[in-house]
């Protein structure tokens, strides 16, 4: 289980050219057929330059793509005006090729649709990004100004659209690959250089990058080094908050690479100064909150562990049938790992895994399950946030207890979660996958709890909730905490005992 991400991916690339050698078929879209160049050399206006390098899959009539930005199942940003422009599509000879657009609705946001023939067997595209965005409550937004910047794929790539389900467009595979041009003495953190690349349009969308950066620290935990960067121009961060920080970060990566395999072979870049609401995951890198002062629940531990994890849980893995599964999977683990380092507080078992969830209308209206929850995780109408991050969390925490219980202790959700990771690198599962990997792996059959509460809407009962918290307190599961079941606990004072 501790083969390097990056020796699987150019193993898999190495192993599709072979293949395409041996049996002479033409580059598709499963055969790594898209090359986008991210062009940063000579930044002007606020923009991007990108090109697109096509090759057409015999037999292919016509290709469609989705224009940036486009919606993922994470915090959306609204633009002002359009960030897209100077589109030009041209054949292997610079050929024009007519181009049409149209707009089609993704998630519950509209998309720029390009559609053109495939009149060639190498297609080009070209176009350029200019970020002019609405900054909303969860953040962060892309800019590029000054010489820095910041961007997630799914502001800057046209993405390869065939269906308006978001499961099938997120994860449908395609190994493409992502080259950067920088100009000499440009930095970037995230995506690994010159060349990456990426299983499916998710992976892709996920693609985080910091142009410029300042690096505030540098650190290693378990097997997987670390860096700590800012993008604000004047991020002063208390060096005791640094070096605490730095220390958590090094627990949380010792104990997350015991289990899972290491981010990237690269430094993994944790993004301050960007922002201010919490976290924002991704493939090589990850923006966060900076740390703070009388973070009394251990916040900013919690959040660091939640987001390292998602490199893994929601983006390398992801899934076809249950939209809560990446962020409350990924909520549980982060309380888990963190409260097990004694890194954060009992907060988050009373105020989370036992919340009453009873006033939040999502919950009954929704179940986890339900495919329209993937696009509601953060609308304003139907917010399914609580949804998804609490009770998703507390049926993983269900997961945890019968997994643990009947397997005698000799495996939990975070162990299985691991070799589940290695066996779905790359790609998604379908629900009778989970259940079935989970019972291979323990031997536990955890289908009656989704049976009780992943496909039917409601809470889980407080008892039930109790019960199940208190059988991992009993096992050590959260460490040494003692927490009393029932107990809502506000402002606990909390010291790290290991900061």
């Amino acid at each position: 289980m501790h083969r390097l991400y990056t020796l699987l991916k150019i193993y898999s690339l190495l192993t599709t050219f072979c293949i395409c050698l041996i049996t002479g078929c033409a580059y598709s879209p499963s055969d790594n057929a898209f090359e986008y160049t991210v062009n940063l050399s000579a930044v002007e206006n606020d923009s991007i330059f990108i090109t697109l390098k096509i090759h057409v899959n015999e037999g292919d009539e016509s290709l469609q793509f989705l224009a940036p930005p486009v919606y993922s199942d994470n915090p959306w940003l609204e633009q002002k005006s359009a960030g897209f422009h100077d589109l030009k599509v041209t054949g292997q000879s610079g050929n024009n090729i007519t181009v049409s657009l149209d707009s089609v609705t993704v998630g519950l946001h509209k998309c720029l649709r390009i559609s053109f023939p495939c009149n060639d067997t190498i297609i080009s595209v070209r176009y350029t990004i200019t970020f002019d965005y609405v900054d909303t409550i969860y953040g962060p937004f892309p800019f590029l100004e000054n010489n820095r910047g910041y961007w997630q794929g799914g502001h800057i790539f046209l993405l390869p659209y065939t269906t308006n389900d978001l499961a099938d467009i997120w994860r449908t595979p395609y190994n493409f690959s992502v080259t950067y041009n920088t100009a000499t003495g440009q930095t970037l953190h995230g995506d690994p250089l010159p060349t990456v690349f990426f299983s499916n349009v998710y992976e892709l969308m996920f693609s985080t990058n910091a142009l410029n950066a300042d690096v505030l620290a540098l650190g290693k935990g378990g097997r997987q080094r670390f860096r700590f960067v800012t993008l604000a121009e004047s991020n002063q961060i208390d060096p005791l908050l640094l070096n605490e920080a730095v220390r958590s970060c090094q627990i949380l990566l010792e104990d997350i690479t015991s289990i899972f395999e290491p981010i990237t072979a690269t430094p993994l870049s944790v993004i301050f100064g960007i922002n201010n609401a919490g976290g924002l995951e991704g493939m090589y890198a990850f923006s966060i909150i900076n740390p703070f002062e009388n973070d009394i629940k251990g916040w900013f531990p919690m959040i660091l562990a939640h987001e390292t994890i998602h490199a893994w849980i929601g983006l390398r893995v992801g899934d076809y049938e249950d939209p809560w599964w990446k962020e409350g999977t990924t909520s549980y683990l982060g309380y888990l790992f963190a409260l097990r380092n004694n890194l954060c507080s009992d907060y988050f078992i009373t105020n989370k895994l036992l919340a009453d969830l009873s006033g939040d209308p999502s919950v009954h209206k929704y179940a986890l399950a339900d495919p329209e929850v993937r696009k509601r995780i953060y609308a304003d109408v139907d917010n399914c946030e609580s949804l998804v991050y609490d009770k998703g969390a507390q049926v993983t925490m269900l997961f945890d207890r019968k997994i643990r219980e009947e397997s005698g202790e000799c495996t939990s959700i975070d162990e299985i979660l691991g070799d589940f990771a290695e066996e779905y690198n790359g790609r998604a599962f379908y629900r009778q996958e989970y259940i079935a990997f989970i019972k291979e792996k323990s031997g536990v059959d955890i289908s009656d709890i989704v049976s009780q509460y992943v496909i039917t809407t409601g809470v889980i009962p407080d008892s039930v909730l109790q019960e199940n918290c208190n059988a991992l307190i009993a096992m050590g599961a959260f460490g040494d905490t003692t927490v009393p079941v029932g107990t809502a606990i506000i402002d606990e004072p909390f010291t790290p005992r290991r900061w």
